[in-house]
C-alpha cells in the first residue's frame, strides 16, 4: 500500500468509512527479520536456490485440473519458524477474503506549476472480517518453498469456480499476457507490475496489489483537471472506486533477473 496521503472526494470517503465498520482493513505486522537463517527448518516440499533454480512453479500457476482455488501466502524469512507460518496464513487468508469480495479506491494527484511538476498517489482495499476469519480456520495446506529470503506456502480450499482456461507460465520465455491481455469472453484480466524490492516477497505482494488496483480503474475511473486551482498552477486528479467480487490472482511471473515482477489478476464478470 503507498503511504503518500491523498486528498479523496467526500463522496467517495464516506462510503468508505461506511464499509469500515463492517469490514477488515488490510492487515500489516512488523516483526524484526531473522539475520541468521541456518536453523530454519524447512518442509519435505521445500524448494531453495538462488535465480531460477528449483523454481517452485505452483507460485505462478495457481490453477489445477481440479475444484480448488489455490492462495499464495508469502512472508520473509525468520529463524522462529511460528511467526513465518502466522505470516503466511494470514497472507494467503486475505488474499482469499479479498477474492470473497473487495471494496478497493484509487487515487492519483498531479500538480503542474512553474517550478515543476509533483504527483501523489493512494491505494486502500478492505474485506470482510468475518471471510478473513473463515479462511484463518479452513484453508488446507499444499506446499510450501523458499526462495532466497522469502517462503511461499500454498494453500487451497475447494470451490467449483469456472476458471478460464490459460497458457500455464514457464521460466524459459515471458508469457504472451505481459504484454497484452487475455481477451476471454465472460471474463476481464489485470496485470501488476512491479520491481525489484529488498526481498522477493516484498516485489510479489506490491504486483498483487497493483494487479487488483488496475482491476479497480478497469471497472470505474474518473478523471478531471482543476485549472482554477490558484493563480500559479493546475492539479489533474484521477479516482476509482469499485467492489468486486471473485478477484483472484492466477498467473504470474518473474524476469530471468528478477527486476520484474507480473502478477495476471481475473475476475468473473458474471459475478459482478
Amino acid at each position: 500500500m503507498h503511504k503518500n496521503r491523498l486528498f479523496i472526494p467526500l463522496h467517495i470517503l464516506t462510503v468508505v468509512m461506511i464499509l469500515s465498520c463492517t469490514s477488515s482493513p488490510v492487515k500489516g505486522i512488523n516483526h524484526a527479520f531473522a539475520e541468521n537463517t541456518e536453523n530454519q527448518e524447512e518442509s519435505d516440499n521445500t524448494a531453495s536456490g538462488k535465480g531460477f533454480n528449483n523454481f517452485p512453479e505452483a507460485v505462478w500457476n495457481m490453477t489445477d485440473n481440479d475444484e480448488y482455488l489455490y492462495f499464495t501466502g508469502i512472508s520473509p524469512f525468520y529463524i522462529n519458524k511460528k511467526i513465518s507460518d502466522e505470516l503466511l496464513l494470514e497472507d494467503a487468508s486475505e488474499s482469499a477474503a479479498v477474492f470473497e469480495g473487495v471494496f478497493g479506491f484509487s487515487g492519483k494527484i498531479t500538480e503542474k506549476s512553474g517550478s515543476g511538476t509533483r504527483t501523489g498517489a493512494s491505494f486502500n482495499y478492505i474485506y470482510s472480517d468475518s471471510s478473513f476469519k473463515y479462511y484463518m480456520e479452513n484453508l488446507e495446506t499444499v506446499s510450501t518453498y523458499k526462495k532466497n529470503e522469502s517462503i511461499f506456502r500454498i494453500f487451497r480450499i475447494q470451490n467449483s469456480m469456472k476458471l478460464p482456461s490459460l497458457i500455464k507460465s514457464s521460466q524459459n520465455y515471458p508469457p504472451l499476457w505481459i504484454n497484452k491481455l487475455p481477451e476471454i469472453e465472460g471474463f476481464s484480466f489485470s496485470i501488476g507490475i512491479s520491481g525489484r524490492y529488498s526481498r522477493i516477497s516484498e516485489s510479489v505482494r506490491n504486483a498483487d496489489a497493483s494487479s487488483l488496483e488496475e482491476m479497480i480503474k478497469q471497472k470505474n475511473i474518473s478523471v478531471f483537471t482543476d485549472s482554477g486551482y490558484n493563480n500559479f498552477s493546475s492539479r489533474g486528479i484521477e479516482y476509482a472506486s469499485s467492489e468486486l467480487k471473485g478477484f483472484y490472482i492466477i498467473r504470474r511471473w518473474w524476469s530471468p533477473d528478477l527486476r520484474n515482477f507480473y502478477s495476471l489478476g481475473m475476475i468473473d464478470d458474471s459475478l459482478q
